[in-house]
């Protein structure tokens, strides 16, 4: 199927959630959506970053969605402040119900540019990652989604799991790509703290999905790892776009402390293992890639992993129990 396949149905952007009617408001390149949840104190900094952007200001537009209803004046404000005398376009849209895919769809069905950029408020852009982005979209037509490089910035006092030489452990968090790059199997799909789609691909789509029943909870608990930015660009990807890593396009993620521990390694591991058996509903047309191709790949991978043995042999636990905990599931 082709990129402009005609017999592909395409969701008005009225039918997603927050749509606003855009009619006769002028055309941007990009959007950057930045969806809220209770971080008003990382979002200031992540706004910042935007308003930094060498990419020319009347070039892009900021949409700020926020997620966490009685925090609405407070989120208001800071970007009210954050972007009061930079000339940016921006808005804010209040998504109330629950969910990080919730709030993604709101700012979708918002923006004005060609390219959607997503990037997490507790994240911080390069100066010029607009700008990469920008380039890599108008150099290479056939991509549907862009990911870049995700950066790390540790927490200090520094977690004990990255002490002494451990950080090299959470470099499967980055890109090791050394230029742009197109992948096909999922697992190499770029995460949604840098990841940005042609808006036009993504509505025909119908956005990110929602019908994620009971994966809802690892939501409401902070573990948004379900999938929804992967499906959505596995399902860009049966259109006939290609998916690519670009590493220019830099963020820095500001990660909590709590999320450097045993226990939160355990809590993502389980929650992307039940997401993979939820996707081969999503993606009928490449269950090989989410099943057994995925665990051949992965096990090898982390095994040549550098990193503290007793870190490298948890995961392998955690993902060998989770896919048994699965397993058990379904024979119920």
């Amino acid at each position: 199927m082709s990129p402009a396949d005609p017999d592909r149905p395409v969701p008005p952007a009225a039918a997603l959630e927050g749509a606003p009617n855009l009619a006769g408001e002028p055309c941007v390149q990009l959007s950057v959506v930045v969806c809220t949840y209770r971080r008003v104190d990382k979002l200031e900094a992540c706004l910042a970053s935007l308003a930094a952007q060498s990419l020319p200001k009347d070039q892009f537009e900021v949409i700020i969605v926020n997620n966490a209803p009685d925090e609405a004046a407070r989120v208001q404000q800071v970007v009210s402040n954050v972007f009061a005398t930079t000339g940016l376009a921006w808005r804010v849209v209040q998504a109330d119900r629950p969910g990080l895919f919730h709030a993604r769809n709101a700012g979708l069905g918002a923006v004005q540019g060609e390219i959607v950029s997503f990037i997490d408020d507790d994240a911080t852009a390069s100066p010029d990652w607009l700008w990469q982005l920008a380039r890599a979209f108008r150099e290479h037509p056939q991509a549907g989604v862009i990911g870049g490089h995700i950066v790390l910035v540790p927490p200090e006092p520094r977690p004990y799991v990255l002490r002494g030489g451990r950080e090299r452990y959470w470099s499967h968090f980055v890109t090791q790509y050394p230029d742009y790059v197109e992948v096909t199997n999922y697992w190499e799909f770029p995460w949604g703290a840098n990841w940005s789609a042609r808006r036009d691909a993504l509505r025909r789509v119908g956005g990110f999905p929602t019908d994620f029943k009971g994966f809802a909870n690892f939501e409401r608990r902070g573990l948004a790892v379900i999938g929804d930015d992967l499906i959505a660009a596995g399902r860009i990807m049966q259109l006939g776009y290609r998916i690519a890593i670009l590493p220019q396009a830099i963020v820095y993620h500001h990660v909590d402390a709590s999320r450097y521990t045993l226990r939160h390694i355990w809590q993502r591991i389980l929650a992307a293992t039940f997401f993979r058996s939820l996707a081969r509903r999503h993606l009928e047309a490449a269950p090989s890639r989410l099943g057994i191709a995925y665990e051949r790949a992965k096990i090898p991978a982390l095994l040549r992993r550098q990193g503290p043995v007793f870190l490298v042999v948890w995961e392998i636990a955690c993902h060998l129990a989770a896919r048994l905990l699965v397993l058990v599931c379904r024979l119920r």
